[in-house]
């Protein structure tokens, strides 16, 4: 009775310990095939970061337009009357 007792034991230790038996795996859904309306939606974000890509580089077009502007004025006839 004590060997299968130890027996027991030692089994139920090593199923705590086993880290092999925690590990859960997922089941990867089947994904349904995309129809017509999920290709429009893709192609609809795509032109939307595209249009604001743009906005973006025109903004900073502007910005650079602006800084150059303030170059022109301020600091190159400052630069030129310095003696």
């Amino acid at each position: 009775m004590v060997n299968l007792k130890n027996l027991a034991r030692r089994k139920a230790r090593q199923s705590m310990h086993n880290s092999e038996d925690a590990r859960v795996v997922e089941v990867a859904a089947p994904q349904p095939k995309a129809g017509r309306i999920a290709w429009v939606k893709a192609k609809a974000v795509t032109l939307l970061k595209w249009i604001a890509r743009i906005r973006l580089c025109i903004w900073l077009w502007e910005k650079a337009v602006e800084g150059w502007d303030f170059v022109e004025t301020v600091v190159i006839p400052f630069l030129e009357n310095l003696p």
